[in-house]
């Protein structure tokens, strides 16, 4: 049995084990972001679309494993698995940009550029990544519905997706470093400040996957041998779990544990010491924030 053989034998199984957790994950993102009553926030807005992402990118990478043949039916998962991540990419680019509008700028109506970046991270990248249709690109790769590993393949994959990967990581470093320079000197701005509590970390755990994923994606071009084989599945299983690393980080903000905590405990009070809570209601209560 070959190298790429044992691969795509072992990669059936990482796939379902790290997909099945991704797609829970991100399924709890979202009912925490509908229950804790924090979509409000223009962060956590985007962290549920990433979500919603990630569960339709975790399935695109399940169900293709349940046919014998693949080759058809990658020509659809293929492009689901691809344009849902390079979406997440534009999202995380959205997060630090309007850290860059807010803070630096000091711009607050920064909620307008919202329907921008929506039209960025889905139909216009639907669009374009419907070219690798014109050459049969997307097929079966490496133990999953991807882009395939050919000429045309790699064109389409360094032309339409790790060129804009890196224009986007050169602007995240430029504003980071931005950011850090203000908020360093500011009582409250600390590094702590702009990676957890102002959304930084959702963008940075996306850009890291990708500058590791298309640097051995380069380093393939060259030398195709069997441990940069087993890099690249190692690397493309751990982007599998961006939906994981996603509810951690959300779990990990402070400001999220709050909300949770008071819905959580508003809720428990209502159970016990409101009457109304258990006959039906017609009216809801608004959130005193």
């Amino acid at each position: 049995m070959g190298c790429a053989d044992e691969i795509v034998l072992i990669a059936n199984y990482v796939i379902i084990i790290v997909s099945v957790i991704s797609l829970i994950a991100s399924i709890g993102v979202i009912i925490l972001c509908f229950i804790g009553d924090i979509l409000d926030d223009f962060t956590l807005k985007i962290i549920m679309y990433m979500a919603i992402n990630d569960l339709i990118r975790s399935c695109a990478l399940i169900i293709p494993l349940c046919f014998e043949s693949k080759n058809y039916i990658c020509m659809f998962f293929g492009y689901i698995v691809v344009f849902t991540f390079i979406s997440n990419v534009v999202w995380a680019a959205s997060i630090i940009v309007t850290l860059y509008i807010v803070i630096i700028k000091k711009h607050r109506n920064y909620e307008r550029f919202m329907k921008y970046w929506f039209i960025a991270a889905y139909p216009l990248f639907a669009i374009i990544l419907s070219i690798p249709y014109s050459t049969n690109s997307y097929g079966f790769n490496g133990g999953m519905c991807t882009l395939k590993d050919d000429y045309y393949g790699n064109i389409w994959r360094f032309t339409l997706l790790y060129f804009p990967y890196w224009v986007f990581i050169i602007l995240a470093v430029w504003i980071f470093y931005k950011l850090h320079q203000m908020l360093k000197e500011s009582d409250s701005g600390t590094l702590d400040s702009l990676v957890l509590k102002r959304g930084y970390i959702y963008s940075l755990i996306i850009f890291v996957m990708v500058v590791f994923l298309s640097a051995v994606r380069t380093i393939q071009l060259f030398t195709d041998t069997c441990p940069i084989k087993y890099m690249s599945f190692s690397l493309d299983s751990v982007i599998g779990l961006h939906g994981l690393l996603n509810g951690i980080a959300l779990i990990c903000n402070q400001t999220v544990r709050k909300q949770l905590k008071y819905k959580f405990c508003r809720d428990l009070s209502n159970m016990y010491y409101d009457p109304s809570s258990i006959s039906p209601s017609f009216g809801s209560e608004k959130d005193i924030n």
